[in-house]
């Protein structure tokens, strides 16, 4: 699985956009605070005398600041804002719908016309804002921490009718449930788990070892786990018998191979029911010049990618600047040369 971290917002801007936010709001509450002081000393509202009408307008504008500042609190520890939004949202609305009423009163009395939707507008805005800025900035905290996945790739016009809508809704998907950056590996993912449910277990390990160039058991179950295959531990010895039963030749062979490089097998260690051997005469092959250093560079960390940072094959060529096929490729024989020495060490 490989997710494509986003890049951090820088601490700079996100205390820019608060600042920002911060003057809009109140900008929006003083807006609001007069219209409501209006509509408290109006006969048509409230019909409060002048020295008390000013008490709704302070109550519900510092009700609402309160419930402001606790949610830009709880968005900056990373908790939901719960009630203090459902307030902020409460107050807003209770404060549209008076100055709508006034906004009425005086478009009947022939006055201001486009108070009745402008004020409630400026009401609703405010809250409308800091939602979406407190939304996305808990969303940007939990990336950067790595507590929600952000994969969001995209697939151009695979998604038009008629040309792959099906896999790329299933693509579309791998990406949000596994997390997966890239649009090339969520197909591949969706075509390697439409092929093995056509497979039995035995050959879906090997088709998992194969994939991943590997004899490690445990990783092959993981990833076929991922896909929706689970095989059970009978299945994986079998398949580990298989593979060393097919190893044992090449083991025989390399003990008893003399100092010129052609087999020749003491009758001691012959086994009696075994086939012949065919002796093969070894020939000079076609001398290759060597890769650039920096090919070679890139290789040795691509092998070291797939070894101890458990990344794929594809993963590790494409990190390192590769060549996908031939990256592979190398990758692949190298991996092999690996594996072929240790557990001929061991043995």
């Amino acid at each position: 699985m490989s997710q494509d971290k986003p890049t951090p917002v820088p601490a700079g801007l996100m205390n820019a956009l608060f600042v920002v936010l911060g003057a809009l709001v109140v900008g929006f509450l003083a807006l609001s605070a007069a219209d409501l002081y209006t509509w408290a000393n109006s006969p048509t509202g409230l019909g409060q005398p002048a020295h008390l009408a000013w008490i709704l307008p302070f109550a519900f504008d510092f009700g609402a600041l309160v419930c402001i500042i606790m949610t830009l609190i709880c968005a900056t520890r990373g908790d939901r804002p719960g009630a203090w939004s459902v307030g902020v949202w409460l107050l807003a609305g209770f404060s549209a719908y008076s100055q709508m009423r006034h906004g009425f009163a005086e478009r009947d009395a022939g006055r201001a016309q486009d108070l009745w939707w402008a004020m409630p507008t400026v009401a609703l805005v405010g809250p409308f804002l800091l939602h979406l800025a407190v939304r996305y900035f808990r969303r940007f905290r939990r990336v950067d921490a790595g507590e929600q996945m952000a994969a969001s790739p995209g697939f151009g016009v695979r998604w038009l009718p008629g040309i792959a809508f099906r896999e790329t809704w299933a693509a579309w998907r791998v990406a949000r449930q596994e997390g997966i950056g890239d649009a090339a590996e969520c197909v591949t993912f969706v075509r390697d788990r439409d092929a093995l449910r056509h497979l039995s277990h035995v050959d879906a390990v090997r088709y998992a070892l194969a994939e991943l160039a590997t004899r490690d058991a445990h990783e092959a179950r993981k990833w076929l786990q991922r896909r929706g295959i689970t095989v059970t531990q009978q299945v994986m010895d079998e398949v580990d018998a298989q593979v060393s039963a097919l190893s044992q030749p090449r083991r025989s062979a390399a003990r008893r191979t003399d100092a010129a490089g052609v087999a020749a097998a003491p009758a001691s260690l012959e086994v009696p029911d075994a086939p012949p051997v065919r002796q093969k005469v070894p020939v000079p092959a076609e001398p290759v010049a060597p890769p650039a250093t920096d090919d070679r560079d890139a290789l040795t960390e691509a092998v070291r990618l797939v070894r101890q940072d458990g990344l794929t094959n594809r993963e590790a060529v494409r990190r390192v600047g590769l060549p996908e096929q031939a990256g592979e490729a190398a990758v692949r024989r190298a991996l092999k040369r690996i594996n072929g020495h240790e557990f001929a060490a061991v043995n």
